[in-house]
């Protein structure tokens, strides 16, 4: 969205629009200044740990009644809201809620989203709570009318907040589902996350047989995640346990392995038990054809595919081409070549179509030279034909389902079939008896492939959470951060384990566990992961821009003694914004410096507390707003609305009444879709040329326009505090969708009933 509002921005100003100034001038606005401070002021907030320890006292006094807890949780989410962004409440009281939610045996189904609701709500009771809010009051001084009063405003948003939370109370929870997959009671006393993700289910164990050809190996080199999908997560030899091995482990003769994931898998590569290898006697021009040819291009050195590997850039598929050689430094690299790094002034040895072959030598990424093949790549060495018989399982079924890419590291580079040699084929090839799939792979691939063949599983002995759990080792609950960049990514692309020495042994998404191939799996925002490992390690995963730790015992210790004095902060800008001393901008720049000077936070958190995609999109946006004003779109629609809400000159209060509900829904629904931001720049201007011609007061039109803005209660999408939720709570769309309607609902009813009694409706 940022990028789409950077382009608005540009397009404003290349087509005369607007003009230059006009165009730059989100970024001098005082409601963006407003909000990077506020961010800031709430990143010390959260530092201090103040909202951390008002969580627990008021929480004190409620017991194990579910009824007391959530409202205590919506009051202080609403509370929080009221000071601090909506994204930072919701992260600092998720790791709170699923703490409780643990130690009482309740669903934090039944707590997030309500959690969520109320701090929307607290963000529509003050003027900088929500950007919406900021851009609404900046709307009025730009049309020339005052702002809007602090108190008036927060009065009337705190009514409206306290009769949503009231309704989450006693009616909304009930609409939200009891996630029984996700049961949180135990019969001990500590809560265990491995039965929570169902990991009984899929754990079991091991046994590597003796003479195996997976001794010696790394647990790397075994490709027991790789080609099975298994996650190893201790190995017992003898006496010994050897927990969150690393995969630089060497195996032995007897180990055990404590696995996660499905013995199905291991049935599967009975299918191979059937291949006949053979060495071939093949030269190089057994993989020249008519149509295909063998060429040799290099990395530019503007490359964007430099420090990116085979897989992650989709090779085949985007170019049409098996890599069959790297030539790096003078050595020939033939195998395992699809998770190699790339780097400048590699070689690609590239089996391709002619027609491809001609695009590769207008493509900037690559320097194309030319379809020559030195002999010093020797691919011959590397060839090998695996012969499928009559009664193989593998009859049928197509080179993807085979697995042989995926699971072995082994390149099908052509089949031979009747006679004829088909180079290159599809994926969705089908494999039919008699044929010799010529692969590029080591021998020594294959016997991996017969060591797992030959790998037991213990139905004897069950593995036990005692097992695994000790006073160095230990597992929590994550998900990924709203302000990370690894949404759509895999944990192999993030290089998760080597990076943080930790184990993932589950991830939550869409309401269910997944326990196998978990490396390969896209991650996305709202996705919760369990993971393993040294608890030293798990603290410092914490610190994390990209995670977020669901367990307070594991958060960064809060800087408690520093709690008075960020609270003295925010008490103190907030009584001189009411006093109108300072501007709010100002006023709140002023609250951010004094947190970095007084050490609340340091200047690094401060840069990391500011959501800087929010800024640049609000601050590229605002423009719009101009350019809707300046062009005469909003004197259009707003002229539009007027003939249909009115015959003459004046409303009737039945049909002001009706004007204000169109203009709720309106900005309401294109909330649910946008950032509640856009709608406000968009919906601001027409409001108040609406209130203009029908000679109403702009105060209570805009002031429904922010409070709308702000019920983005329906769609996971929506808001980002309604996807870092989802998949932790085990929420659906429709979720969403049956206790966000009614909750709107009674906002809108509200809305109708509170504004004209603190924003009179009729100018006369």
């Amino acid at each position: 969205m940022d990028l789409v509002g950077l382009l608005v921005m540009v397009s404003l100003a290349i087509s005369g629009v607007l003009t230059p100034s006009e165009a730059l001038s989100g970024f001098s606005a005082p409601a963006v200044v407003t909000i990077w401070a506020v961010f800031i002021i709430s990143g010390g907030l959260t530092r201090s740990g103040l909202a951390a320890w008002l969580g627990r006292r008021l929480l004190h006094f409620a017991g194990n009644d579910e009824l007391r807890i959530l409202f205590l949780l919506m009051v202080l989410a609403a509370v929080m809201s009221y000071t601090m962004n909506t994204v930072g409440v919701v992260a600092m009281l998720m790791p709170v809620v699923m703490d409780i939610t643990r130690q009482r045996h309740q669903s934090p189904s039944r707590f997030l989203l309500p959690v969520v609701h109320a701090s929307l709500l607290g963000g529509m009771a003050t003027l900088f709570g929500t950007p919406s809010n900021l851009l609404a009051n900046e709307a009025l001084v730009k049309f020339g009318y005052p702002p809007f009063s602090f108190t008036i405003f927060t009065v009337a948003g705190l009514a409206i907040a306290f009769i949503g939370i009231l309704f989450n109370t006693f009616i909304g929870r009930k609409l939200l589902p009891q996630i029984s997959i996700r049961r949180m009671f135990q019969s001990e006393d500590q809560p265990k996350l491995i039965h929570v993700y169902d990991l009984d289910e899929r754990m079991f164990l091991l046994i590597l047989p003796p003479q195996s050809p997976l001794a010696g190996k790394t647990l790397a080199e075994s490709r027991l995640g790789t080609a099975l999908g298994f996650n190893v997560i201790a190995i017992l030899r003898g006496k010994k346990k050897i927990l969150a091995p690393s995969p630089e482990t060497i195996l032995q003769d007897g180990d055990r392995f404590v696995t996660i994931g499905r013995v199905e898998t291991l049935e599967e590569l009975s299918q191979w038990q059937q291949v006949l290898v053979n060495k071939p006697n093949l030269s190089t021009e057994a993989l020249i054809s008519e149509w295909i040819n063998l060429i040799q291009v290099k990395l530019s050195p503007q490359s964007q595919y430099i420090g990116q590997t085979i897989n992650s850039i989709h090779f085949r598929k985007r170019f049409g081409a098996n890599v069959l050689a790297i030539m790096r430094d003078g050595i020939p690299r033939r195998t395992h070549l699809t998770e190699l790094t790339l780097g400048y002034d590699d070689v690609l040895l590239l089996q391709i179509t002619r027609e491809q072959a001609e695009r590769m030598k207008n493509n900037p990424d690559f320097i194309y030279l030319g379809p020559r093949v030195p002999g010093t790549y020797r691919l011959a060495e590397r060839f090998l034909v695996l012969s499928i018989p009559e009664g193989s399982a593998l009859i049928g079924k197509t080179l993807e389902d085979s697995r042989l890419g995926q699971a072995f590291n082994l390149n099908v580079v052509g089949i031979m079939r009747g006679g004829d040699t088909l180079l290159m084929p599809i994926a969705e090839e089908q494999i039919q008896a008699n044929d010799y799939l010529i692969i590029q792979g080591k021998i020594e691939d294959l016997a991996v492939l017969q060591g797992l063949q030959s790998l037991i599983v213990d139905h004897q002995t069950a593995p036990t959470l005692q097992w695994l759990e000790t006073d160095q080792y230990g597992m929590v609950e994550v998900m990924l951060h709203p302000r990370g960049n690894i949404s759509g990514k895999t944990l192999k692309d993030i290089h998760f384990r080597e990076k943080y020495g930790l184990n993932v042994l589950a991830i939550w998404s869409g309401g269910r566990a997944y326990r196998s191939n978990l490396f390969n799996r896209p991650l996305r925002f709202g996705d919760a992961l369990l993971v393993y490992g040294k608890r030293d390690q798990l603290n410092v995963l914490s610190t994390s821009t990209d995670f977020m730790v669901l367990s307070q015992e594991m958060q960064i210790p809060p800087l408690f003694e520093k709690a008075p004095l960020a609270a003295a902060i925010v008490a103190g800008t907030i009584m001189i914004i009411m006093l109108g001393w300072l501007p709010s901008s100002i006023a709140m720049v002023s609250g951010a410096v004094i947190m970095l000077l007084s050490g609340c936070l340091s200047m690094n958190e401060a840069y990391r507390s500011i959501e800087w995609r929010v800024v640049f999109l609000i601050a590229s946006i605002i423009p719009l707003g101009i350019a809707i004003e300046k062009s005469g779109t909003a004197n259009l629609i707003s002229n539009w609305l007027f003939n249909l809400f009115s015959s003459g000159t004046t409303l009737s209060t039945a049909q002001a009444a009706i004007l204000l509900s169109s203009l709720f829904v309106i900005t309401s629904m294109a909330s649910q879709v946008m950032s509640n931001s856009i709608s406000v720049i968009i919906m601001a201007p027409i409001a108040i040329n609406l209130a203009q011609k029908l000679q109403l007061s702009p105060y209570s039109l805009i002031y429904t326009v922010a409070i709308a803005s702000s019920t983005c209660f329906l769609m996971p999408f929506s808001h980002a505090v309604n996807m870092m939720v989802m998949g932790t709570g085990g929420y659906r769309t429709s979720d969403y969708v049956k206790s966000g309607l009614p909750l709107l609902i009674i906002i809108l009813i509200s809305t109708l009933l509170i504004t004209p009694v603190f924003f009179p409706l009729f100018t006369r």
